[in-house]
């Protein structure tokens, strides 16, 4: 059943709230039969810029999809880092894990990777959306938060949170107040 905001003609039915909730389920249980967990996180998250770009235009462009992809690939990239932690626990009790497959190093450097691409992505993101300079001179903060983030990769927890928490919140918190400041400025 449809529903729409006040005064608004966009409207959002049922089927795909249930879409919604029911990425975030199937990426609970793809350890079970994955070891690409990582990028199941990345899509139940991505999920969320293609729902609101949809909410506030009433239709889907291509910008969302571009900022869509590089979620994913931000999502995977630190969720990598983050299972490096449990490469022990998953390798005894058999659990699915790129990590476990790839090795550490391989994982660490496929998280490098995916995080370039994140990169490229933001930066096709603001071509797409046409954003102006004011979100232009935001990637090289994000850039080095991102490589922050891979040079400070250590096995111990304290390192692995450092990376995990600190560079992602300052990666996200510039990235939407650059968006919001160019949006602001036009």
């Amino acid at each position: 059943m449809p529903f729409s905001r006040g005064g608004c003609n966009q409207s959002i039915d049922a089927d795909s709230c249930a879409s919604c909730a029911g990425s975030d389920f199937f990426y609970s249980v793809t350890k079970r039969f994955t070891s690409a967990t990582h990028f199941f996180l990345g899509l139940a998250l991505a999920i969320a810029p293609i729902g609101a770009w949809i909410a506030q235009t009433g239709r889907i462009d291509l910008a969302p999809i571009v900022l869509a992809a590089g979620v994913i690939c931000w999502v995977a990239g630190f969720d990598l880092i983050y299972a490096t932690q449990d490469y022990d626990f998953d390798r005894r009790e058999d659990i699915r894990s790129l990590v476990v497959k790839l090795g550490i190093a391989r994982s660490l450097r496929l998280a490098q990777l995916l995080h370039l691409l994140t990169f490229v992505a933001l930066i096709a993101f603001g071509v797409v959306a046409q954003l102006g300079a004011t979100y232009y001179w935001s990637m090289p903060l994000i850039a080095a938060a991102l490589f922050y983030e891979h040079r400070t990769e250590k096995l111990d927890l304290a390192g692995v949170n450092r990376a995990f928490f600190q560079s992602n919140a300052f990666v996200s918190a510039v990235f939407l107040i650059a968006v919001w400041v160019d949006r602001l400025r036009r």
